[in-house]
């Protein structure tokens, strides 16, 4: 990096000729009674240049040195103090521009405040309208998040944030030039809303699949009215999907992450593996969390709850339900596949059963596109690190968000099986039923600190 001209390295040989020269100039008439002093400072100043002294010491080293300089001043000649004086000035000026400029004063940040500009576009900064943003912002409920550094934030001021980190891939300092702060006070804001959103909603709502049980039967005639009648069991489709993350590397503490885990000979990439169940209204209705990028989809399908709480299901419901998958998951009661095309054995009757059915189960892909699509900053590789984030909860809020732009704007599953209006309303009111229920067991004005 260049500043003035100059490279950091070239600042700091610079900054330490100058304070060489400084302290020269104070002592070169008194060496005979401050030659100790002399050689004390002098390596204290070293370190100091060297990066061996925090920060806040270095301070207290400049103050020491103004100090001495004061003291020092009436005994020295007009030649003396002139050369001091311009090496103090460069010396002030080299440490500035050493220090950069990571925070920028903070102004409350409201949606009013943003669709007041005529120039900002909601839509394409937080993906969602101003009036629709106030029905998240009722529906989530966010409480005020207390940071490290004892600064709050309003549920909606940190709405907004985690809104634009998690759609606009990239570093924190284009959205610290709208919200001010610093970069680590936005990271701390974006990672108390994702465990917020996570365990109060990823949770009862993704990794329940009891709680959409009350929908199986209208999902079941969807499927059954779009596949011709084939099947009057299927409720929705599962697929697996890859996202890319980068390459582990040595840790701090001298720990190594296995790259060969999360290495998928298939893509060829590292990365993790999420599975979907997606119903036909466009929601992902189960996302258990994820697993290493070499693991197989029936792997995660076994290891998963979600075969468990299918049956559990059925046996309560006393009716048949089942999921219907592609070809890389092995045939079972609770999961069906079509059958392949390529078999000498298969007949026409089944490869039109088959047809039927593929046509529907794409919208699983159109579900997990849409994730990608709505939170850009998951399909980022470079902001995808394994160890340092976690990606497991990112994702799933991510899923969530998702599901809401769904429940607000439609996809293009809604489209293709015409079930927009009456299955998002459904979800919608289950959704504030669970808000209210959050509510009453915490507070209405709860300040909460993860």
């Amino acid at each position: 990096m260049i500043i003035w001209g100059y490279r950091r390295e070239q600042i700091t040989h610079r900054a330490g000729c100058c304070l060489t020269e400084l302290f020269a100039d104070l002592f070169q008439f008194y060496f005979s009674l401050f030659v100790v002093f002399r050689i004390v400072v002098l390596a204290l100043l070293c370190c100091a240049m060297a990066r061996l002294i925090p920060q806040r010491d270095r301070h207290a080293l400049l103050l020491f040195i103004i100090c001495t300089i004061v003291i020092l001043w009436p005994r020295m000649g007009a030649a003396q103090r002139m050369h001091m004086l311009q090496n103090i000035g460069l010396l002030l000026l080299l440490l500035e521009a050493r220090r950069p400029q990571t925070s920028t004063p903070r102004r409350l940040r409201t949606i009013s405040s943003f669709a007041d500009q005529e120039q900002w576009d909601m839509r394409s900064n937080f993906r969602f309208e101003a009036n629709e943003l106030f029905r998240l912002r009722d529906a989530l409920d966010l409480p005020r998040f207390r940071l490290h550094n004892r600064a709050v934030y309003v549920g909606e001021e940190a709405l907004l944030v985690f809104l634009a980190r998690i759609h606009i891939p990239g570093r924190w300092y284009k959205i610290r030039n709208e919200f001010g702060g610093s970069s680590s006070r936005l990271s701390e804001v974006f990672n108390m809303v994702v465990r917020y959103l996570y365990f109060r909603f990823c949770i009862p709502l993704l990794q329940n699949l009891r709680h959409w049980a009350p929908y199986f039967d209208v999902w079941c005639a969807t499927i059954a009215r779009k596949s011709e009648g084939a099947v009057d069991f299927v409720f929705g489709f599962l697929d697996g999907h890859f996202n890319t993350c980068c390459q582990p590397v040595l840790r701090d503490d001298g720990g190594q992450l296995a790259p060969d885990v999360l290495y998928s000979g298939y893509y060829k990439e590292h990365g993790l593996k999420y599975q979907h169940l997606t119903a036909p209204n466009g929601l992902t209705i189960h996302l258990p969390p994820p697993f290493v990028g070499s693991t197989h989809d029936q792997t995660m399908l076994t290891q998963s709850t979600l075969l468990t709480e299918l049956a559990q299901i059925i046996a309560e419901k006393g009716r048949h339900y089942c999921m219907y998958a592609d070809l890389i998951y092995s045939l079972s009661i609770y999961c069906m596949t079509g059958f392949r095309r390529t078999n000498p054995q298969t007949t026409p009757a089944q490869r039109e059963w088959t047809r039927r059915l593929n046509g529907p189960r794409t919208s699983v892909e159109w579900c997990i596109g849409k994730v990608g699509t709505v939170c850009a900053a998951t399909t980022d590789e470079r902001q995808q690190k394994v160890g340092l984030q976690n990606l497991g909860m990112i994702y799933s809020t991510a899923t969530l968000i998702a599901n809401c732009h769904t429940c607000c704007y439609g996809s293009v599953c809604n489209q293709y099986f015409e079930t927009f209006a009456a299955d998002n309303r459904l979800t919608a009111a289950v959704s504030r039923r669970i808000c209210h229920a959050r509510r009453r067991a915490r507070g209405r004005h709860g300040c909460i600190a993860l």
